[in-house]
């Protein structure tokens, strides 16, 4: 079984195994295909996928031996638990479409739900013995049971985005999913805790690794959403150990007792019915003096193959025995002149001709007369003890060559403490001839060896630890460190000691020097204002050096205690070191910076390290540091990082000039990419190898002068980049004092924008003016064109109604060519009102509640007649989703009519075909209007929604139109908050695709 320590070892490297392979992938994402990433996570997740329907294999073949219906109620589980984490891993927003639409919601939605049913499931096995349930825990009930869920399962998986659960966010750490990993993980631990007190009952090992697995999976529940991939590979770990569990509890476990039983069976068999020739476990074959078979018991047909039928009256020697052996055998196992029992492990043949080793007894039969008739064999098959022997042999060989290789010295002495085995080590340190010499020869001046080591030879102590200064084998005094244990024998009587030794008399001459270096360093720390401490955190004392008070500001007769030291500490901060404090004690490093009041009132920084030191069961125990006033430095550091980051942060070009050379000393981030040189490059370059046009001629020197005189100098002018561009600029050079020196710092402003600014501005002025002046033109002209056309038109049907005289057919003509021309004419206008209203913001729309099929019939009903004269079908594909809108009716009428006459238009004039097709994606609903006309050619699709524009001239003649219907309707659409655009392929037929709200944003007015 494994141990804490190498769990969690295993824990550790698999995690970071994880982590540095998310990490390195990411590092990588330029250089790597995208698709890697995703092919490792799907790897990782169909792994633990096969390991959960691996435990559902083990748990239901196993069940019919072992007859535990805990362990097959976790294999249905994890059953279960494999189909959810199949479903999450098949809904990657990157997998094959799975039912309904793949996204990361759906696959968290159900992970969370593989870890709801698995804590829930774990919580249910905690109170299920081997027992339990005989009645409902049987293969039949469950095999239905399973059908149900999986058949639920899949169904989910259908009606997903009808489910309450699609509107909220599961991905990542949201409330809702930190809820459930909550609840989970305090299931699975005290489903843990229920485990571990029945361990404690029954002793039953697998629980351990049942409770192992739990917690990694608590382990990878956490950091799933942060982690990924350490995630993953934990899942798949924690699954192992389930897996393990049920297979040393439903397999392993049943064989073992299994075998125990045999064992015992046999024992018994053998004791009771050894006499018995036929149930003997041992072969037991009878021969006459020619070495014939007589008889042959039932072990021998096991051991040999052959049947008694089969080997009687067959010379023995030529079947059982190999060829090289016989002779040999012939003297020994068919002699009748030799003693009667004899025991010899000869190598022999069985049926199928595969050799075997034996263990035989040969004993003389006698008749009445005592006369030899024969020879019994009494045969046993240790091929497998042979085979154990020479492993043995090989451990041994094995275990005497590792022993030889250690380092340390290795001794062993009797109860009289004379030495009677070494290893080399040992041999090499006290000679060759050690061997039987009493220990205390070696031992070097007056010590008291012996006394420390007699609670050892009086049972009293089972392990000892000294160290013992001894003579080498050349004479040499050295210091050995020994650690001594008792040898007992099977009745508890002390037989001798087994010691190791290491040589520590280098190291102890280092730890001299080590505490002289602490001397050294102790000084040290009082020139350097450091000081040290150490925490007893079982005991809550804590011990500080003497510069510690100095540091903190306090006196000698305050005692070192935890709570003087965070008396010092600035409230703002005290929370702070708490909780680094907290964060050490669980593993973190400790390195704070604080603020500390002094008892004077004086405010310092102090900066702390420290280390925590854990017991075997990783309990802290102590904590040691260091503390150090660190008030001037942060001040400096506060100083130079504001001044650091005005100056890289600063969206002028910078530079600081030696004003005597004029060599540039330094410049940022913001000089370096607006000027077009490197930073190095501009590191010593002079100021004349800049071209710089200013108003008046350039001299450095006499500028120099001004600047030294007014303290500050202020140009205009223009600069050349180092790719030969020139840019209008702004300079201020001002004057600075630092480190005792003369600094002339200059800061370049690039002002282009401004300068486009400035010039944009007039233009606009002018565009606004143009734009209103025109639109008040359309608007008026548009008023006063419809009354007379209004006019125009009345009159033409007054003409056409004959209400005043009949007319001829040329004059019917007329009349109806006046009648088409001046509606035509009145739309126009109509159409050019529309378009003032929208550019000029006046357009309202009236936001109601309409019927999407309803409206849609309406405006088909509007241009079935000019489909029919055009021979174009009309077909229409509505979504049932999509039922209501809210938008203005009339608007939405006038965008549908317009695409529709536009699709039967310029439609083919022989079976032509108009699609319209309805969908919802999302809160928008969507709309398409598909024709299978001439289509636009790639270069002609910019000019599509343009006022006033056809794309060519042929069309226009051919087609008519004023170019203003596709115009008005992608306004229209773009006024109820939507968007418009074209797909379309020349030749071959358009198609024209809108999006609109389906509800409106009734907080803010369309116009």
């Amino acid at each position: 079984m494994i141990s804490k320590a190498k769990l969690i070892a295993l824990v550790i490297l698999i995690f970071l195994a994880g982590y540095f392979l998310e990490k390195a992938i990411d590092i990588s994402e330029d250089k790597l295909p995208g698709s890697v990433e995703g092919t490792i996570e799907v790897i990782s997740e169909f792994f633990s996928v096969f390991v959960a329907f691996s435990i559902f294999t083990i748990a239901w073949y196993s069940y019919n031996k072992s007859r535990n219906n805990r362990y097959l109620f976790l294999g249905m589980m994890f059953y279960f638990v494999g189909i959810l984490m199949l479903f999450h891993l098949l809904s990657y927003p990157y997998m094959p479409e799975f039912f309904t639409p793949n996204s990361y919601n759906k696959t968290a939605i159900f992970l969370l739900a593989s870890r709801i049913i698995l804590a829930t499931m774990f919580l249910a096995s905690a109170y299920i013995h081997k027992d339990t349930l005989s009645v409902l825990l049987k293969k039949s009930f469950l095999i239905s049971v399973i059908i149900i869920f999986t058949a639920i399962s899949f169904a989910s998986v259908y009606f997903y985005r009808d489910s309450l659960f699609v509107s909220y966010n599961f991905y990542g750490y949201s409330y809702i999913t930190v809820f459930f990993l909550s609840i989970t993980t305090a299931v699975i631990l005290y489903a843990c805790y229920r485990y571990f007190k029945e361990f404690k009952e029954t002793g039953d090992k697998s629980l351990i690794y049942l409770i192992y697995g739990s917690l990694i999976i608590i382990l990878s529940n956490i950091v799933y959403f942060a982690f990924e991939f350490s995630a993953h590979f934990l899942i798949i770990t924690g699954f192992f150990y389930i897996f393990l569990s049920l297979y040393k509890s439903s397999v392993e476990s049943p064989y073992e007792k299994l075998a125990i039983a045999e064992e015992k069976l046999r024992n018994a068999t053998e004791e009771k019915y050894r006499n018995l020739f036929n149930n003997a476990n041992d072969a037991i074959i009878i021969h006459d003096i020619e070495c014939k078979v007589t008889s042959w018991n039932h072990a021998s047909e096991k051991i040999f193959g052959w049947t008694a039928e089969e080997i009687t009256g067959k010379h023995l020697l030529r079947i059982l025995v190999p060829e090289e052996s016989r002779a040999q055998m012939q003297r020994i196992a068919c002699n009748i002149d030799r003693d009667d029992t004899s025991y010899f492990e000869p190598e022999l043949f069985r049926k199928d001709g595969r050799r075997m080793n034996a263990s035989m007894t040969v004993s003389n039969l006698r008749d009445e007369n005592q006369n030899v008739i024969g020879n019994s064999w009494i045969i046993k098959d240790i091929t497998e003890r042979k085979q154990a022997e020479e492993m043995l042999k090989t451990l041994s060989l094995r275990n005497e060559a590792i022993l030889a290789s250690v380092p340390e010295i290795i001794m062993e002495v009797d109860e009289n403490k004379v030495y009677k085995w070494a290893n080399k080590a040992g041999y090499q340190f006290f000679g060759d001839d050690v061997i039987g010499k009493e220990a205390a020869i070696y031992f070097e001046g007056e010590q008291k060896t012996y006394e420390v080591v007699m609670p050892l030879f009086e049972g009293c102590e089972d392990v000892i630890y000294i160290e013992s200064w001894q003579r080498r084998k050349d004479g040499e005094k050295r210091l050995l460190a020994w650690w001594c244990r008792v040898l007992k024998d099977s009745k508890g009587n002390i037989t001798g000691a087994l010691s190791t030794a290491r040589d520590i008399t280098e190291s102890k001459q280092m730890e001299i020097a080590l505490k002289e270096n602490e001397a050294r360093l102790s000084e040290a720390q009082r020139i350097a204002h450091l000081g040290n401490w150490e925490w007893n955190v079982k005991t809550n004392e804590l011990h500080w050096a003497e510069e510690n008070y100095r540091v903190f500001g306090l006196s000698r007769d305050v005692k070192p205690s935890l709570e003087a030291f965070l008396n010092t500490i600035h409230p703002d901060d005290l929370k702070l070191v708490q909780k680094s404090m907290d964060d050490a004690l669980h593993g973190k490093p400790y390195d704070v910076d604080m603020h500390i009041i002094r008892p004077d009132g004086q405010e310092g920084i102090v900066n702390a390290k420290g280390e925590v030191f854990f017991d075997e069961e990783n309990r802290p125990i102590r904590m040691s540091g260091t503390v150090q006033d660190i008030t001037e430095r942060k001040q400096e550091e506060e100083k130079l990082k504001l001044f650091h980051d005005l100056i890289e942060k600063s969206n002028d070009a910078i530079t600081i000039v030696d004003p005597e050379t004029g060599i540039i000393l330094d410049a940022n981030e913001k000089a370096s990419s607006s000027l077009g040189y490197t930073r190095d490059e501009l590191l010593n370059m002079h100021v004349y190898d800049f071209e710089i046009t200013l108003p008046d001629t350039f001299s450095w020197n006499e500028h120099v002068k001004e600047i030294q005189k007014e303290g500050n100098l202020f140009l205009e002018g223009k600069h050349r980049r180092k790719d030969g561009t020139i840019f209008p600029i702004e300079v201020s050079v001002n004057l600075l004092e630092y480190e005792n020196k003369s600094r002339i710092v200059a800061i370049v402003r690039d002002i282009t924008e401004r300068k486009k600014a400035a010039e944009m501005s007039h233009e606009n002025e002018r565009l606004v003016y143009a734009s209103k002046a025109k639109n008040e033109f359309l608007s008026n002209m548009s008023h006063e064109l419809r009354t007379p056309l209004n006019a125009v038109i009345g009159f033409s049907e007054l003409l056409k109604m004959k209400t005043i005289g009949d007319l001829n057919e040329k004059q019917e003509g007329y009349v109806d060519n006046i009648r088409y021309g001046g509606k035509h004419l009145l739309n126009l206008i109509s159409d050019i009102l529309d378009l003032s209203k929208i550019d000029a913001g006046k357009m309202e729309l009236v936001i109601e509640n309409i019927s999407v099929p309803e409206t849609l019939d309406q405006t088909i009903v509007m241009v079935e007649e000019m489909a029919k004269k055009s021979n174009v079908s009309l077909i229409k594909e509505l979504s049932p989703d999509l039922e209501f809108i809210e938008a203005d009716k009339q608007r939405f009428i006038q965008i549908l009519f317009n695409l529709l006459s536009n699709a039967i238009k310029f439609n083919r004039k022989k079976g032509g075909i108009v699609t319209v097709t309805t969908n919802r994606e999302g809160d928008m609903a969507k709309f398409s209007v598909s024709d299978t006309g001439i289509g636009i050619k790639e270069e002609d699709k910019n000019k599509l929604f343009n006022d006033f524009e056809q794309l060519d001239s042929g069309i226009t003649r051919k087609y008519g139109g004023t170019g203003l219907g596709l115009a008005i309707t992608k306004k229209l659409v773009e006024l109820h908050g939507g968007k418009m655009w074209v797909d379309s392929e020349f030749g071959v037929g358009s198609t024209f695709t809108f999006l609109l709200p389906i509800k409106a944003n009734k907080g803010e007015k369309n116009t």
